[in-house]
């Protein structure tokens, strides 16, 4: 496994070891936030499966294309060329956090392609707490109170 990596790092100019720790520790942060999107949903629509596992796919991903660029303009243009072509490809977001979920990981993951990693996992744990906390304690952000309808008779 040594010599593999040897070998790939000689026509590669990153570390492959790297981009793969980058890659693993993305994908597990971006799982956090995949398991924290399960356990508060509370969306009108049915939970969607395909979305949290697009939230994981989507930090190992961005992880991986960040590191390939490394400081190389050259291959930024060409990803962003290739981002162009399939730009098509529309999440569609149902509601602001589910927004929030999304960006989670691209910020994850783009904090894991240039070799932060610690911070990545700092990041992680302070957003997923700040979002268990708003789940539990809204915090008087709940909204404001239902209003009482004509047909509420208090006549108990």
């Amino acid at each position: 496994m040594e010599t593999l990596f040897e070998d790939l790092a000689k026509h590669v100019e990153v570390d492959p070891k790297i981009v793969l720790i980058s890659m693993v520790t993305a994908a597990a942060c971006s799982y956090a936030f995949a398991l924290l999107y399960r356990i508060t949903y509370r969306g009108k629509k049915a939970y969607s499966r395909d979305f949290a596992l697009s939230l994981v796919l989507l930090g190992a991903l961005v992880s991986t294309v960040v590191s390939l660029i490394g400081h190389s303009v050259t291959r930024a243009l060409g990803v962003w060329g290739a981002f162009s072509v399939i730009r098509f490809y529309r999440l569609k977001v149902s509601d602001g956090t589910a927004l929030t979920y999304a960006l989670a990981p691209v910020v994850i993951g783009l904090a894991c392609g240039v070799g932060e990693v610690v911070e990545a996992v700092m990041a992680t744990a302070v957003i997923c707490l700040l979002i268990l906390l708003f789940h539990f304690f809204p915090m008087g952000l709940e909204g404001p109170p239902a209003k009482k309808s004509e047909d509420d008779d208090s006549t108990d």
